[in-house]
């Protein structure tokens, strides 16, 4: 066996595990009570037009009690696309939820794959080395397993339309970028400083379409579902803003803030961040968008190809969200595996500088996990000490 036939056979074998990985989640019932009962509520209240509780978790659905005690986050006029869903047995419907999801997974890993390997080069030892490594990553990328434990997740569908839009957008193709976008926001609406920013920094035909189709979307969700609802709507995304949620489940890039400075006990007992935490990670977020805005506006300014900007653009459109939110779940992180295409070719589009600060996201990532791992273990050390004392 040469080289190339030992690297093909590595790669197939990675293949073969993401499917039986996949194949496993699908089978095993976890997450029935968690974001899989979220979004089957949400079908089910849609189903039976019970939409001035949409946001209620605790409201009784039908007369019967909810699923699951989470709230629902997305457009109101979304929760429709979980009516599907809506119309089985819940453990039925678990299985069907997994399998879109895991559909969506796959088709983003086939859309980026085939997308990457135009930078590769044409000859066959190249393609194949790629396909081995790229294969190995997607077997290893923690965010898309932790899909099945939660019971499903929109986050696949986010991290393809995200994907297509990132490759439209690149080749001026507008109107489709937009329509992805807007979708991405309707279903998740923490991407919406992402959709503000590329409106800025973009040609006046995205502008118009993605307003265009936002005002559609909108106007004919108030008016078919009303306006109360999409006001409650509103009131839940501000609450959440203020919300705290325990560093080891939070994969925003600034958690390791609120490790280093809060008390363990305080890292699993309080509901809401101390004002001064609160606002050192405000102005983390805040300095750190800025820093990649300015290079996103003298990279604008440079004598780059269009397409090179284009696509900075947007990929720095989809990291600020992820910056801003002070919660960001494990699965969000899906969408850093888009990233890759900017750092598969930066040598030829892009000077290192904005290349190193779009990684900064998985760079913080592993800070916080040393900051967690230095932390346990003082705390373990010194409870050893008072019990030997």
């Amino acid at each position: 066996m040469n080289k190339l036939t030992f690297v093909r056979a590595v790669g197939t074998i990675f293949v073969a595990l993401i499917i039986v990985g996949s194949m496993a989640g699908i089978i095993i019932p976890r997450g029935i009570g968690l974001d899989f009962a979220n979004f089957y509520d949400a079908g089910q209240k849609a189903l039976v037009g019970q939409f001035a509780s949409l946001y209620d978790p605790f409201a009784l659905i039908d007369g019967q009690k909810p699923l699951g005690n989470m709230t629902f986050f997305s457009f109101p006029i979304t929760s429709y696309l979980f009516t599907p869903f809506a119309r089985f047995e819940p453990k039925i419907a678990l299985v069907l939820f997994k399998v879109q999801s895991t559909l969506f997974i796959w088709a983003g890993l086939l859309v980026l794959y085939f997308h990457l390997r135009k930078f590769v080069g044409s000859g066959r030892e190249r393609q194949i080395v790629f396909f081995a490594i790229f294969a190995g990553a997607a077997l290893l990328f923690q965010p898309f397993w932790t899909v099945y434990r939660v019971g499903g997740q929109t986050t696949p569908l986010i991290f393809l339309l995200l994907l297509l839009g990132l490759i439209y957008f690149t080749a001026g193709r507008f109107w489709i970028a937009a329509a992805c976008y807007v979708l991405v926001v309707l279903i998740k609406p923490v991407f919406a400083p992402g959709l503000a920013l590329l409106f800025l920094f973009s040609a006046t035909r995205f502008r118009f379409a993605s307003v265009l189709l936002s005002a559609i979307a909108a106007a004919g969700s108030i008016l078919w579902l009303g306006q109360d609802v999409h006001m409650f709507f509103l009131e839940k995304l501000t609450e959440q803003g203020s919300k705290f949620m325990t560093p080891y489940f939070n994969s925003n890039m600034f958690a390791w803030v609120e490790i280093l400075l809060l008390k363990n006990t305080d890292i699993t007992a309080i509901a809401t961040l101390p004002n001064g935490i609160m606002l050192l990670t405000l102005t983390l977020r805040i300095a750190t968008i800025a820093g990649l805005v300015v290079i996103l506006i003298r990279l604008l300014r440079s004598d780059a190809e269009r397409s090179a900007k284009r696509h900075f653009a947007f990929v720095v459109s989809m990291v600020v969200p992820m910056i801003l939110s002070p919660v960001v779940w494990a699965h969000y992180v899906a969408i850093f595996l888009c990233h890759s295409c900017t750092w598969s070719h930066s040598g030829a589009c892009f000077h290192l500088q904005p290349s190193f600060c779009l990684a900064f996201p998985l760079h913080s990532r592993f800070f916080k996990t040393c900051c967690l791992l230095r932390k346990s273990t003082i705390v373990t050390v010194w409870k050893l000490g008072v019990n030997c004392s």
